[in-house]
């Protein structure tokens, strides 16, 4: 392997995990924000409050982990990588279901 192409891999890595960490801070601030009043009247007619009050835990608790997740990409773990899918894909249901969130 050569020089360049090390760089440009670790390069890859330890963006894709800064990445992840900052979707993890994103989450948090996501799940301590109210949702915007003309969303969140669209989405209470859709969904009950319980459902609503759960996705925002599960945003919270989803960011939480991909900070943890972040630490784990970056020395390129593999289990890391499936469970940071798993939680991005989750976490953006989390946000639909919690106000219409797709910024």
């Amino acid at each position: 392997m050569t020089k360049r192409s090390s760089f440009l891999e670790n390069f890859g890595v330890r963006l894709v995990s800064l990445l992840v960490a900052l979707a993890g801070i994103i989450n948090l601030f996501s799940a301590a924000s109210p949702a915007l009043t003309h969303r969140f009247k669209i989405i209470r007619d859709v969904l009950p409050l319980s459902i609503i009050q759960g996705a925002r835990v599960i945003s919270a608790v989803a960011g939480f982990f991909l900070l943890l997740l972040a630490f784990s990409l970056w020395r390129r773990k593999y289990v890391a990588r499936i469970l940071a899918i798993t939680i991005l894909l989750l976490s953006a249901l989390a946000h639909l279901a919690k106000g219409l969130d797709f910024e």
